[in-house]
C-alpha cells in the first residue's frame, strides 16, 4: 500500500513541474501536497497537530492561493480537541445550519469583494459579461467548464479509471474517516479556488499554477484507492492502471518540453486554438527565434503579432506620439488599444500616463488603479500612480508607491525626484539630497532638475560639479543668462565653467 501510494503520488500530472520549470510553482504544489500528507498523519494520530502549520505557511509564502488550505488546516488543528468533541455532540440539524451559514458567509464575502475590490475582481473569472471579459469567457460559460474538465484530465490522467472503480463500488458502504474528511475539505476549497481563478494565459497554459487546486483531489483519490486496495483486488488493479497512465503521459510530456521542435509546435497549437490569450506567448516565441538566430521566423512572429493584435501597434504609435509631445493624440491611440483588448495592462497604464500629463488627475487615477490591479510590479506605472496620489494630497500613499517603484527599478526618475521632495518636506535632508543627486546625474534627467543640481552644488561650494551640471543644462536648453546670474553671486564658478 505504501509503495503504491508513493509511486502514484510521485507520477501525477503536476510532476511535470519538476522537469525544467523555473518558477516556484513546483515548490507551491509540493508544499500543498505535503500539507495534505501531514493532515492525514495528524488525523491518524501519527503527528502532533501543530506540524501542519509549517507546510501550510510555506504554501502561503510560495503563493497567495495557499490560503485556500486554511479550512482543512483548522480542521486538522482542532480535530482531536474538546472543541471537536463538543461539535460532534451537536445534532445533525445544528451542524447543517452551521455549515450553511458558513458557506453563505464565505460566498457573501467573495461576492462583496468581487463587486467592491478591483484587484479581487480581476483575479477571478468574470461572473457575467463585463468590460474585462474576453471572448465571452465567464465563470459558467461552456469554454470555462470545458477548460476545467480538461485540466482535471491533464493533472489526473487516470481520472476515468478512478471514476469507474468508485462507480462499480457504489453499493459498498464506507464510513467517513478523519483523514478522508480532512482531504475532502481541502479538495473542496482548493478545487473551488482553481475553478474561480482567472487563467490569464488560458487554462491550458496556466495548468502549472492551477495544479495546486487539483493536488488535494489527487491525494484524496489515491488515498481512497490505496486504503481500499488492502481488501479489494479491484482497487489494486485500479491503482496500478492509474500509475501506468500517469507514467504513460508524464514521460512523453517531459520529453516534449525538452525537444525544441516539439515545443515550438505546442506553442503554435496554442496560438491557433486560443489567439486571444496568446499575445504574451508571441513575445516568448519571438525571443526564442531571435536568441537562436532564426531571423526569418522571428520576423514572421513579429508580423503576426502586429496583425493579430492591433492593440500592440496602437500602443506603439501612442508612445511615439507621447514622446513627441502630442499627448492628446496619443491618448486616443491608447483608448483604442484598451477597446481592442479589455485586459491589456499596457493600454490602461498608458491612458493613465497621458491623462496625468494632461493634469486630469481623477480620470488618470481610475485608469492607473485598473492597471495596478492587473500588474502591481510595473515600476513606471507605480510611479505615475504615486504622482496622481501626490497631486491629490495623498502624500503617504504616494511615498509608499514611489518607494516601491524604486525597489523594482532604481532608474525611474519621476519616482526618485518625487520621493526626494517628500523626504525634504519630512526633514530627511541627507536622504533627500542623496536621492536627488543620483537621479539628476542620470543621462535622462530633465534639464529643470539638472539646473537644480547645479544650484545645489554651487551653494555647497563644489564648483566643478556645479559647472558640469550647468553645461548639461545648457545643452538641454537652459538660457546662459541664468548661469551668468549665478556667476554674479559666485564668481569662482566662472573659472570652473571655463568662461
Amino acid at each position: 500500500q505504501r509503495l503504491l501510494f508513493l509511486v502514484a503520488l510521485g507520477t501525477g500530472g503536476y510532476s511535470l513541474l519538476f522537469f525544467g520549470y523555473v518558477e516556484n510553482y513546483a515548490l507551491f504544489v509540493s508544499s500543498t501536497v505535503i500539507t495534505c500528507l501531514t493532515g492525514i498523519a495528524i488525523a491518524r494520530r501519527l503527528l502532533s497537530r501543530w506540524w501542519i502549520l509549517l507546510p501550510f505557511a510555506l504554501s502561503c509564502v510560495f503563493h497567495v492561493g495557499g490560503i485556500a488550505l486554511l479550512p482543512a488546516v483548522l480542521y486538522a488543528v482542532f480535530l482531536h480537541t474538546s472543541v471537536a468533541r463538543a461539535i460532534s455532540g451537536w445534532t445533525r440539524k445544528t451542524r447543517v445550519i452551521l455549515v450553511t451559514l458558513l458557506v453563505a458567509g464565505v460566498t457573501g464575502t467573495a461576492v462583496y469583494l468581487y463587486l467592491t475590490k478591483l484587484a479581487f475582481r480581476l483575479m477571478v473569472v468574470p461572473l457575467w459579461p463585463d468590460r474585462f471579459e474576453v471572448g465571452g469567457y465567464t465563470m459558467f460559460s461552456f469554454a470555462h467548464l470545458f477548460d476545467f474538465v480538461n485540466l482535471l484530465f491533464v493533472l489526473i490522467p487516470g481520472l476515468l479509471v478512478v471514476a469507474a472503480f468508485f462507480f462499480r463500488s457504489r453499493h459498498e458502504r464506507s464510513s467517513m474517516t478523519p483523514p478522508t474528511a480532512f482531504l475532502l475539505i481541502a479538495t473542496i476549497c482548493c478545487t473551488a479556488a482553481a475553478f474561480a481563478f482567472d487563467p490569464k494565459l488560458g487554462m491550458a497554459r496556466d495548468w502549472d499554477l492551477l495544479s495546486f487546486g487539483i493536488a488535494p483531489l489527487f491525494v484524496l483519490l489515491i488515498y481512497s484507492l490505496v486504503t481500499a486496495a488492502g481488501t479489494s483486488s479491484r482497487a489494486q488493479v485500479a491503482v496500478i492502471l492509474l500509475i501506468a497512465l500517469n507514467f504513460g503521459t508524464l514521460l512523453p510530456r517531459a520529453l516534449a518540453i525538452h525537444t525544441p521542435s516539439v515545443g515550438m509546435r505546442h506553442i503554435e497549437n496554442y496560438l491557433a486554438l486560443d489567439r486571444v490569450r496568446s499575445r504574451s506567448t508571441m513575445g516568448i516565441l519571438y525571443d526564442y527565434y531571435d536568441r537562436t538566430n532564426q531571423p526569418d521566423k522571428a520576423r514572421d512572429v513579429k508580423a503576426r503579432l502586429r496583425s493579430w493584435y492591433p492593440e500592440t501597434a496602437l500602443n506603439d504609435s501612442g508612445l511615439s506620439l507621447y514622446a513627441s509631445g502630442r499627448v492628446k493624440e496619443s491618448l486616443s491611440m491608447f483608448h483604442r488599444a484598451s477597446e481592442h483588448d479589455p485586459c491589456n495592462f499596457s493600454a490602461y497604464a498608458n491612458v493613465g500616463m497621458a491623462l496625468l500629463a494632461l493634469k486630469q488627475f481623477d480620470s488618470a487615477l481610475t485608469y492607473l488603479e485598473i492597471a495596478y490591479a492587473m500588474n502591481s510590479y510595473n515600476a513606471p506605472m507605480l510611479s505615475n500612480l504615486a504622482s496622481v496620489y501626490y497631486f491629490k494630497g495623498r502624500i503617504h500613499d504616494a511615498q509608499k508607491l514611489w518607494e516601491r517603484s524604486l525597489q523594482f527599478d532604481s532608474t525611474v526618475l519621476p519616482a526618485a525626484f518625487g520621493l526626494s521632495k517628500i523626504y525634504a518636506n519630512q526633514g530627511k535632508k541627507a536622504e533627500s539630497q542623496r536621492l536627488f543627486i543620483r537621479a539628476a546625474k542620470s543621462a535622462d534627467a530633465p534639464g529643470f532638475y539638472i539646473t537644480q543640481l547645479g544650484d545645489m552644488m554651487t551653494v555647497r561650494g563644489d564648483f566643478t560639479q556645479a559647472a558640469e551640471a550647468y553645461h548639461r543644462a545648457l545643452a538641454a536648453g537652459l538660457d546662459s543668462a541664468y548661469v551668468w546670474n549665478v556667476i554674479s553671486k559666485y564668481p569662482a564658478l566662472q573659472r570652473a565653467m571655463g568662461w
